[in-house]
C-alpha cells in the first residue's frame, strides 16, 4: 500500500518507521522541516518529501499518487489539513488533535466515499 505521513514529529515519525517494516507498504512522509526529513530518512525504506503543508497545491501533488494518509500535523493546521485530505478522496487516519469538530467534515467525507478515522478530545 502506498502510505503518506503528513508530519515527521513524535508521533508521525515513529508511526512511519513501523509502516515501513511492512515491506509491502511504501512509505512516504512530508514535512517543512530538512532536518527532520533527513534523520527519519535514515531509517530505511522511507522516502521524503519536503513541502510546505499549508500550501493546498503542494498538498494535492503529494496526496495524489498515495492510497492512504496519515495527518499527524500539529494541532493548528490539523482540520485544514484533514478537510483537504478529505476533498483529494483519500481515506485517512488523523492524529492531529485539533480544536474543532471533525464532525463537521462527516458529509464531505460521505459525498467523496472517504474513510476518515480520527482520535478527538472534546473541549
Amino acid at each position: 500500500m502506498n502510505i503518506l505521513v503528513l508530519g515527521t514529529g513524535l508521533i508521525g515519525a515513529p508511526m512511519a518507521r513501523d509502516l515501513a517494516l511492512d515491506r509491502e507498504n511504501t512509505v512516504t512522509v512530508a514535512d517543512i522541516s530538512q532536518s527532520a526529513l533527513q534523520q527519519i530518512a535514515t531509517s530505511g525504506g522511507i522516502q521524503t518529501v519536503r513541502a510546505d503543508l499549508t500550501d493546498t497545491k503542494a498538498l494535492d501533488r503529494i496526496l495524489a499518487p498515495c492510497a492512504m494518509v496519515i495527518n499527524a500535523v500539529p494541532g493548528f493546521m490539523g482540520y485544514t489539513t484533514l478537510k483537504a485530505i478529505i476533498e483529494a478522496g483519500k481515506n485517512v487516519i488523523d492524529i492531529a488533535f485539533f480544536p474543532e469538530d471533525p464532525f463537521a467534515l462527516d458529509e464531505l467525507a460521505k459525498r467523496k466515499g472517504v474513510t476518515a478515522a480520527f482520535s478527538h478530545v472534546a473541549a
